[in-house]
């Protein structure tokens, strides 16, 4: 194979295969291996085939061997057997494997071996080479099935003899033994290891000692065969089987992913082989033909399949290649959608939706007839989502979740309302939000809960809260509320989410954040962070000077009278800026965190006066609807001077410090309480007033002046008719 070419594992094993006789290949030795001919045909085939392929003749002759794959789980009928017809049926079936097995068992066993094997001999069944399975049988013509019993002495001949396929001599035996792993019924641990299990393990490791070369040792048996063992994970085998020091007779070599080099070729070879139809190949053409004009070593249609298959072995590429065929798709621009829904098995995008990408351009106009009072920020909501429409924020990391939103500023202001809004444009359904209220992750062990347990801990088949929503629904929108409250030590896998889209969870299992809608709130820029030399702070801040005063709702109601909206807005964004910055450098320590999203930053603003009014008349309304349909009443009038009395009270610095939430929360004791007295003689049927008194009547209230408490709205009823 040209090296360009070679996997690193192939090139590590070529490096150790003369100084070391044993090797444990771990990591995907499950996934196809590329093979290059000769003629520079690539071939992707089982690891186990690959060693035939590799070492049975088409490569140099010293590394030669005649391969036998062992698997533990062959069944019963998939030992070798020849036919007869000469026979019955019980002779027809004649099993060379105790032969086989046999040779096999020569070709390993000498005095040294034989001393180490003695004490565990008779312990117990140990690994049965009467499974051995001979990859290099396999659909070839020297293995072929033989027509009559006595052929067997060919067939012999043909598998252990000294004349092979292409006439010359095998440099001895490769032995591979599959699926190791499997071999253990829990982690290994030698002091865990059932009779059988270690007995396996002392196998392997005389097998090993006894074909090690040493220095100065030319035995022709030690130099010419090869052990290797696969293992999908070197940790799974016993300790002192794996380590360099209790055992330096084995190498451990991992089996990595495809390079980049190999998933470029394979994308190449999809293309050639037309996989992808005309309307496709078109527009690659293009993109390609300008790339190579701007000089460019990978077009961005490539850059966009590695960047989106990153973590695919062989195997799963040949999925996926399936899956174009059977799900075309038109343009290459369309790609990492292509490979997403492939992940998700859903063919339904909605980032590729116009009608929800239309929703998600025009979400300020949506959002502002819920959302009072923050009209800066939702310019500044619109501005990001539009770039994530258009993809633009993508560009050089396709990987990166598709939106990021971190959304700053005093509590009550919408921020939650706004992740509503947005996952019931793109995604069709508020039920897409996966919310995580970050006060429950205050403590360091609590990333469990969100990530997955690590192996051999409680839980850690469970895997994570986080984890496991995205893995069911890939198309979310993912709120971390009130992001101050967690641990700091959950905060660095934030880095790893907004910068490579992907996490890794307890159970090894990549998680991508390539399509999700990524929303963090927090409250820490509303207040300075304090408690630290402002010398100290200025040097972490890297000069960054700290406005003016202090920032709160009383402040902003001074303000009021002396500046305009958007002047007051300029100031609250300054300081929320300025303290969100100093909350990431000087109390986290996690500038590099800051750097991940200050772009992606709204600064919400304190709730203004005029947005007080509208807020509490919204929720009157509410209020008269919902009691409508309750009380089967006619109408419920509540005048002007009613609402504006109401919106007075809400004016209040303590209840305009709690935002929206603040408003309605008060509007509705002094609203909905007193309509609430007023309806409870009717619902309970007290003072002869009965509910259906009330049917088809209209229901006003008044007031003599401000309003205080429930008790200064008065009500009447009035006849249907009008008032």
């Amino acid at each position: 194979m040209n090296e360009s070419k070679k996997m690193k594992w192939q090139k590590d094993l070529d490096t150790f295969f003369s100084i070391y006789n044993s090797f444990v290949l771990e990591g995907f030795v499950d996934d196809e291996q590329p093979y290059e001919y000769k003629d520079g045909k690539t071939e992707y085939c089982k690891l186990y085939e690959y060693f035939d392929k590799a070492y049975s003749g088409n490569i140099d002759f010293d590394k030669k061997r005649r391969v036998i794959i062992y698997d533990p789980v062959e069944s019963e009928d998939k030992r070798f057997k020849i036919f007869d017809d000469n026979y019955t049926q019980k002779d027809k079936i004649i099993n060379y494997s105790s032969l086989l097995s046999q040779h096999f068992w020569d070709i390993t066993h000498d005095e040294d071996m034989d001393k180490l094997l003695i004490d565990h001999k008779s312990s117990g069944p140990s690994l049965d080479f009467s499974r051995i399975h001979y990859a290099v049988t396999e659909g070839t013509e020297r293995l072929a099935p033989f027509e009559a019993l006595d052929k067997f002495k060919d067939f012999f001949s043909a598998l252990f003899g000294a004349v092979s396929a292409d006439g010359g001599e095998p440099n001895g035996y490769l032995f591979v033994i599959k699926m190791t792993s499997r071999l253990l019924s829990r982690d290994g641990n030698s002091g865990g290891l059932s009779g059988e299990e270690l007995m396996i393990f002392r196998q392997l490791l005389s097998i090993a000692q006894s074909l090690n070369t040493g220095n100065g040792d030319t035995r022709p048996k030690g130099q010419k065969h090869k052990l290797i063992v696969l293992a999908n994970r070197a940790r799974d085998l016993p300790t002192w089987f794996i380590d360099e020091n209790a055992n330096p007779f084995i190498k451990i070599i991992t089996v990595a992913r495809p390079s980049e080099e190999n998933k470029i070729d394979y994308f190449h070879e999809m293309l050639e082989q037309n996989v992808f139809n005309e309307r496709f190949m078109a527009r690659y053409e293009e993109i390609k033909k300008d790339s190579e004009n701007k000089g460019e070593k990978k077009n961005r249609v490539e850059k966009k399949f590695l960047a989106y298959t990153n973590d695919f072995g062989m195997t799963t590429l040949r999925k996926y290649r399936s899956f174009v065929a059977a799900n075309p798709i038109d343009n290459p621009e369309k790609l990492g959608f292509s490979i997403s829904s492939f992940r998700a098995g859903d063919t339904t995008n909605p980032w590729d939706d116009e009608a929800r990408i239309s929703d998600m351009l025009n979400i300020k106009q949506t959002v502002s007839e819920k959302i009072k009072g923050q009209e800066y920020a939702l310019d500044a909501a619109q501005e990001i989502l539009t770039r994530a429409a258009e993809g633009l924020d993508r560009a050089e990391n396709p990987n990166a979740p598709r939106v990021v939103l971190f959304l700053a500023g005093p509590t009550g202001t919408g921020k939650t309302e706004l992740c509503k809004q947005i996952a019931e444009a793109i995604f069709g359904s508020e039920d897409r939000i996966v919310r995580f209220d970050m006060s429950e992750y205050g403590q360091a062990e609590s990333d469990q809960k969100l990530f997955g347990a690590p192996p051999g801990y409680v839980g850690y088949e469970e895997g994570g809260k986080l984890t496991n929503a995205i893995k069911k629904e890939p198309f979310s929108l993912i709120l971390f509320d009130e992001i101050e409250k967690a641990h700091n030590s959950i905060l660095d896998k934030f880095l790893q989410i907004l910068g490579d889209g992907r996490l890794t969870d307890g159970k090894g299992e990549t998680v991508r954040f390539t399509d999700c809608i990524i929303v963090i709130t927090s409250n820490a820029g509303v207040f300075s962070l304090g408690g630290m030399p402002q010398s100290e702070v200025d040097e972490l801040m890297n000069g960054d000077k700290r406005p003016d005063g202090e920032m709160n709702m009383a402040r902003v109601i001074e303000m009021e009278d002396e500046k305009t909206a958007e002047e007051i807005y300029a100031s609250v964004r300054e300081h929320l800026r300025y303290n969100v910055k100093e909350y990431f450098h000087c109390k986290l320590k996690k500038p590099e965190l800051y750097g991940r999203i200050a772009d992606s930053i709204v600064y919400y603003n304190y709730i203004g006066k005029d947005s007080v009014g509208e807020i509490a008349k919204a929720k009157i309304a509410d209020v008269i609807k919902s009691a409508i349909e309750v009380m089967e009443i006619k109408d419920i009038i509540c005048p002007d001077k009613v609402k504006n009395a109401i919106g007075k009270y809400c004016q209040d610095c303590k209840v305009r410090a709690l935002g929206a939430r603040g408003i309605i929360k008060s509007t509705g004791q002094l609203f909905s309480g007193s309509l609430s007295d007023f309806l409870s003689a009717y619902v309970r049927g007290t003072d002869g007033k009965s509910k259906r008194d009330l049917a088809g009547k209209v229901l006003q209230c008044d007031c003599s002046g401000d309003i205080n408490s429930a008790k200064d709205i008065k009500w009447s009823v009035k006849d249907g008719g009008g008032i």
